[in-house]
């Protein structure tokens, strides 16, 4: 069984293969140090992989997982597995932890919590992950911020019942770029929170 990755623009299944094969082999390749000629220069920055979610299907207003949010962990562990994801970072939260628990025993890792996702925090994480494979959860109202800053760009929405959204930044410190795909199952018309009850809370908010 292989993890299922999707284009968001749906443009018919070869357009699909060739984004992910695209994205496996760009992101493996650098996991494991493989370089073009342009890249045997000396100086030259290391490429960073960002790989940002949100948590997996919410029960409800309980901080717990739904089945369909428990097979998508199970989707993320292969997908992260395959490329070889070196450090995972999620808040203290049941929904987020439970989302990349998987992905964690399968690479015999730690969980690298995190409560505000601020600038300062985000500059920390990019002087100790330069050029690993990393990967972040968060929620409705972070996981998009997260991506948008470690891009350079504005941040990108991300709809309550939408948990299959997958932001992959790639970034050398001098330019950025960004993907968004889903992977897995489509979530639309998943169950969600109330607005009061999303997010890491009043506490940790970006701003």
């Amino acid at each position: 069984m292989y993890p299922v990755v999707r284009h968001r623009s749906w443009l018919g299944t070869f357009l699909q293969a060739f984004v992910a094969v695209g994205l496996l082999f760009a992101v493996v390749g650098n996991a494991f140090g493989v370089q073009d000629a342009s890249a045997m220069k000396p100086n030259l920055p290391e490429t960073t992989t960002w790989l940002v979610i949100r948590h997996a299907e919410r029960d409800g207003e309980n901080d717990a997982l739904t089945n369909a949010g428990k097979d998508r962990t199970e989707i993320l562990q292969q997908l992260g597995s395959i490329l070889n994801v070196a450090a995972i970072y999620s808040t203290d939260f049941a929904r987020t932890k439970g989302t990349v628990q998987p992905l964690a025993d399968s690479l015999g890792q730690e969980i690298r919590v995190y409560g505000q996702a601020t600038d300062e925090w985000l500059q920390e994480v990019r002087a100790e992950n330069n050029g690993g494979v990393v990967l972040i959860v968060g929620h409705s109202n972070t996981a998009g911020v997260i991506a948008g800053k470690l891009a350079g760009m504005e941040p990108f929405a991300i709809g309550h019942d939408e948990y299959d959204a997958l932001f992959v930044v790639t970034s050398n410190g001098v330019k950025s770029s960004v993907v968004r795909l889903k992977y897995g199952q489509p979530s639309f018309g998943a169950p969600f929170a109330s607005p009061d009850k999303m997010g890491p809370g009043k506490s940790s908010k970006i701003p």
